[in-house]
């Protein structure tokens, strides 16, 4: 019998949220980068004052996601779902696919983001619609974002009632919203709201995919169990 991997809350969690600002509807930790707080900035419009820089600078060290031509990184700006393929298929270090025909009506293979869809798709990362489409273009809403967020840790889902005030337990996205609360990955409003309907934007993406990194169980890259033991 396979033992299932899940999340553990450790003191590693307090000092990564040293770095957090809370910003409702929800917030993440940080990943803990202090030495590199100091270094010049990277988007034009995100100082090394922004609550968000730590979360921007991670990724973007790990060439996880990357800014426009004008120098910008728009941290309230939308993400696509083709633009979520490309993220996590090369979060987790997935060859995009580039052989077999087109699962989607409307992903060809001259797609930009074709191959990426592809593995995210047989990697179970993310799935069409009951039409045969992908709707590579559709802006993704603060639910689907962070079920794919979840699916990308390779953590259980928790087993706790986590009270939501706007997601019952029967909405389709419950199970990995509570655990990503339960997890501390994500803060309820004061209200106790998740707002799943609420446009995800690349701010809360820079935030939710750092903390996937170091906490989820697939992802992290230390040994968050007992004491710290950080990879070289």
């Amino acid at each position: 019998m396979k033992t299932a991997k899940i999340w553990r809350i450790t003191p590693i969690l307090a000092l990564l949220c040293l770095l957090i600002v809370i910003v409702a509807p929800a917030a993440f930790a940080a990943p803990v980068d202090a030495e590199n707080l100091d270094k010049p900035i990277i988007f034009k419009d995100i100082s090394n004052q922004d609550a968000l820089y730590p979360f921007v600078r991670f990724l973007s060290e790990k060439a996880l996601i990357q800014g426009f031509p004008d120098g910008s990184f728009k941290p309230e700006g939308m993400v696509t779902r083709a633009e979520m393929a490309a993220i996590v298929v090369k979060t987790k270090n997935i060859s995009p696919k580039t052989e077999g025909n087109p699962s989607f009506s409307d992903v060809s293979k001259d797609h930009w983001a074709y191959g990426a869809i592809e593995s995210a798709l047989d990697s179970n990362l993310l799935q069409g619609y009951p039409d045969g489409t992908f709707m590579p273009d559709r802006v993704l809403s603060r639910a689907e974002a962070l079920t794919i967020l979840i699916k990308l840790s390779g953590g259980a889902f928790t087993d706790k009632a986590v009270q939501i005030n706007d997601l019952d337990s029967g909405h389709w996205a419950y199970k990995s919203v509570a655990t990503a609360v339960d997890a501390g990955i994500v803060s309820l409003s004061s209200k106790g709201m998740f707002n799943p309907e609420v446009i995800f934007q690349r701010g809360d993406l820079a935030r939710g995919l750092s903390s996937v990194i170091n906490l989820g169980p697939a992802l992290r890259e230390a040994d968050l169990t007992g004491r710290l033991t950080v990879k070289t």
